[in-house]
């Protein structure tokens, strides 16, 4: 600060004394700048006479200089519309007069203002432009504010190693500059991304760094972002009291320089600190004020993460109905932040940036070169072209003879042929018949052996089971059986194949779970699933020669809810729990059960803590390997889980029908591609 006060000092007595109108013009913007963090009243007032007297005197860089800077101090005070229509007047200006450093600046400061919009697409876009020119004139201060902020946008995206890639680019510059503020960012930056790695023990020190340069240059922004960032590591650490005095030291300086956006992460911070203490009632109205604060000045990456926080908060007050509204709004501010559509985008965008100066620089090296190469190409693919005609038009004319011919013969054995295709239609008619009626008492069988409704709503009050099999019988099952000391063993499965082959196998695998567990009293479900596939083995292999790979993929659980534990095996199929707004995943084995090539491994027994509230899902690929949407292709895994995520905090039945209902809108009249069971069960 001391610094600061003694720069505004100097420029002020330069003011004072100066008579020269060109250069008086450049003290008031450098005094604006000066003010831009720590007064914006004073900034706006200096940046305004800069601009009032470039006007007068028709000094078009100062007019370029004033528009941009008073952008600035309209970025810094949240006014993000201001801001973009301040930093455009200034890049025409300065693109009228061909000043390309300033337009560097400029296109730079814009991509920075989408960014924090949320806008991730566009940022890329303006970056890239800026470097582009930043390199043509060997500018290298731009093309490293470049990189370090593309380094955000990687991170953002959850690109890791792009992300430091980038930072460590513009780092490697800025110290070659020795511009000290380039470097201290690029510092807080680079630990960020070791933070959200979870090494926090090279995290820590480069906070540290950045910090002690942002001091000394009495930069309060930057102190307050490295203050925040500290306090993350100590909450990481388990150090709260530090973790909410390091807060409490950003938001003092973020309050100071009216930084809004600065003022809404801090409070969205505090609110994470009261929700973990269980103030729920204080993390609520804090999570408020900063989603409302996030809101009004337009940055949706943070309107995102409140709505998340809000829908834990809830969660934890047992207010589930108001959860799920929140989580709702999160998902679709995600989708949006995070679609398909604008990383598609942005990776086109990385890539056309990379080949276009690749491209540039084999111009430069090669240009007439390339353009012989070219015309000798061109030639040679029109002799190529013609070639390929000709001998398609033969071709042509060969496959019309010779499908001419084998018409004609087929017309004449066809002929001969109907009388008795009519006589074997109505006997093969008279035999599918009885098939059908066998495979339709196989099904009747089949649903016997399924757990019946009655002692799924007596034992798990609120569930739901979505089975859909392919054909009339299914290779998918679900089996469920209650011991004596009050457990409860739920099995869900997809044997090798569907429709009767399926049956079959499900029909061994219903056989033996009933021999094992019930008759054997075996417990233990990893133990199960050893003992399942060495009948299942024997049962397909019986007499070790012909060595089938028929199976089963499972998921097996046994609930104790008396003491909020399950244990859990699985073959191919994980175990997935959603508690309040996050997804626990419990990875399979890696093998079904049956034989399968490679080593012979006993299965993992998996013994989980459960939480009163907690959804449990079960399920087999069928659901995930529907092919649908608009380009026909899987659902897969992750949207499913992400499915779950959603409706997670919904009554069961309310759940099954979104899950059917996703199912068929993806699905729609494409054909059902494999059995689909999904078991959904409430702690």
């Amino acid at each position: 600060m001391a610094q600061t006060n003694r720069n505004i000092d100097s420029i002020v007595r330069l003011i004072k004394t100066e008579t020269n109108d060109t250069l008086l013009v450049r003290h008031y913007y450098k005094l604006c700048w000066e003010y831009t963090t720590v007064n914006p009243t004073k900034a706006k007032e200096n940046g305004l006479k800069a601009l009032e007297l470039s006007t007068k005197i028709n000094y078009k860089r100062g007019i370029a200089a004033s528009l941009n800077n008073i952008g600035n101090i309209y970025y810094y005070s949240d006014d993000y519309g201001k801001a973009i229509e301040y930093y455009f007047k200034s890049y025409k200006v300065r693109e009228k007069i061909g000043d390309k450093r300033g337009m560097s600046d400029n296109l730079n400061n814009i991509g920075v203002l989408y960014q924090s919009k949320g806008n991730y697409t566009k940022a890329l876009e303006y970056f890239l432009k800026s470097i582009k020119i930043s390199e043509e004139l060997k500018e290298l201060s731009g093309v490293a504010a470049g990189y370090n902020n593309i380094g955000l946008i990687m991170s953002n995206l959850k690109n890791f190693p792009k992300a430091k890639d980038y930072y460590e680019r513009a780092i490697n510059l800025f110290e070659k500059l020795n511009n000290a503020y380039g470097k201290a960012s690029g510092l807080n930056n680079l630990a960020l991304l070791y933070s959200d790695f979870q090494k926090f023990d090279r995290a820590l020190p480069l906070f540290l760094k950045s910090l002690e340069i942002y001091i000394k240059n009495s930069d309060k922004n930057g102190a307050a972002i490295c203050y925040h960032n500290i306090a993350e590591i100590y909450r990481q650490n388990g150090d709260y009291a530090k973790e909410r005095d390091y807060i409490n030291k950003s938001l003092e300086l973020r309050k100071l320089i009216n930084d809004k956006e600065g003022i809404a992460s801090s409070t969205n911070a505090l609110a994470k600190v009261e929700l973990r203490e269980k103030n729920y009632d204080k993390a609520l109205v804090l999570a408020n004020e900063s989603k409302l604060m996030s809101s009004n000045i337009g940055n949706r990456q943070s309107v995102y993460n409140n709505y998340k926080l809000i829908a834990k908060i809830y969660s934890a007050k047992g207010d589930y109905k108001s959860a799920y509204d929140n989580q709702l709004l999160y998902e679709k501010l995600k989708d949006s932040l995070l679609s398909k559509d604008a990383l598609k985008n942005i990776a086109d965008l990385q890539v056309k940036y990379e080949t276009d100066k690749q491209q540039r620089e084999i111009e430069l090296l090669t240009k007439e070169n390339e353009i012989k190469k070219l015309e000798n190409s061109k030639k040679e693919s029109e002799i190529n072209k013609q070639k390929i005609i000709i001998y398609a038009f033969v071709l042509v004319l060969l496959l019309i003879g010779v499908f001419s011919f084998f018409l004609y013969k087929s017309i004449a054995a066809k002929q001969k042929a109907n009388k008795k295709l009519e006589l074997a239609y109505s006997q093969i008619e008279e035999k599918n018949k009885d098939i059908l009626d066998s495979i339709n008492y196989a099904k009747r069988i089949q649903k016997t052996l399924l757990t019946p409704e009655s002692f799924l709503k007596k034992n798990l009050p609120d569930h739901f089971v979505y089975y859909l099999p392919k054909d009339i019988v299914s290779g998918d099952f679900y089996w469920m059986h209650k011991l004596h000391d009050g457990r409860l063993f739920v099995a869900v499965a997809d044997c090798t194949g569907h429709g009767v082959p399926g049956a079959f196998m499900s029909f061994i695998g219903t056989s033996k779970l009933n021999e094992i567990i019930i008759e054997k009293r075996v417990t233990n479900p990893g133990e199960v699933l050893n003992r399942l596939r060495d009948e299942i083995i024997k049962a397909t292999n019986p007499e070790g020669k012909e060595k089938s790979l028929d199976g089963m993929d499972i998921n097996l659980c046994l609930f104790d809810f008396e003491k909020l534990k399950v244990e859990y095996a699985g073959a191919n199929n994980s175990l997935v729990i959603v508690r309040d707004v996050s997804l626990q995943i419990t990875k399979a084995d890696k093998f079904p059960v049956g034989l399968h090539f490679g080593e012979i491994k006993p299965f993992t027994n998996h013994q989980i803590d459960l939480k009163k509230g907690d959804m449990v899902y079960a399920y087999t690929d069928g659901y995930s390997d529907q092919n649908g949407g608009p380009k026909g292709k899987k659902f897969k895994i992750k949207a499913l889980q992400d499915l779950f995520l959603t409706c997670a905090l919904l009554p069961a039945v309310e759940q099954k029908s979104i899950i059917e209902s996703t199912y068929l809108q993806w699905k729609k009249e494409m054909e059902q591609v494999d059995d689909v069971c999904v078991i959904g069960i409430r702690v």
